[in-house]
């Protein structure tokens, strides 16, 4: 993997200020979220 991103993660922001997905990773289980983070990373980084 590079040390330069690829492409930008930006997670959709409301105009309250909520973050719904973030708040939708956290609330998943451990695994499932280093599944999804590496996923994130893998596109990222690639």
């Amino acid at each position: 993997m590079s040390d330069e991103a690829r492409l930008r993660v930006i997670f959709y922001r409301t105009t309250a200020g909520n973050e719904p997905v973030r708040e939708w990773l956290k609330a998943l289980p451990p695994e499932d979220r280093k599944i999804i983070g590496d996923d994130l990373k893998t596109a990222q980084y690639g």
